[in-house]
């Protein structure tokens, strides 16, 4: 019962500690400044409708294969050099794909509205990703 309620982002109680953990909710974002202009191009309406959905799958498997095909890996645009092991060797875009009448459309945002939307963290990003690297299903 309990990792169904957390799987629908419901509030909970925790197995170790015992506390309650509260109910996942769509977060607040400003996005004026972002050079995407997140704001602007998704509306608070289409980021309910996309919470709402990420939320209605009810196994984390399938959240995680929702936010894998959110997201885009691909190559650096720019390296200074080749032979620097240091620097990160892919860059990621993120998607929302929002309805507008009887059409659907992927919205480039960033990723503060990606995961405020969500209401995810970065690690879940990276499992996401990771996992589908590994190759573990």
């Amino acid at each position: 019962m309990r990792k169904a309620k957390r799987a629908k982002g419901e509030k909970y109680v925790s197995d170790k500690t015992k506390n309650d953990v509260s109910a996942r909710s769509l977060k607040q974002v400003n996005c004026d400044r972002c050079c995407l202009r997140c704001s602007s191009r998704v509306t608070e309406e289409q980021r309910q409708v996309l919470f709402d959905t990420f939320y209605s799958m009810t196994t984390w498997e399938g959240q995680t294969a929702f936010i894998k095909q959110s997201i885009m890996e691909y190559e650096p645009k720019r390296r200074t050099t080749q032979a620097d092991s240091n620097r990160k060797g892919h860059s990621r875009a993120y998607y929302a794909t929002v309805r507008e009448g009887s059409h659907s459309n992927s919205v480039r945002v960033c990723k503060k509205m990606f995961m405020k939307t969500f209401d995810i963290n970065t690690a879940r990003i990276h499992y996401a990703l990771n996992k589908e690297k590994s190759g573990c299903e």
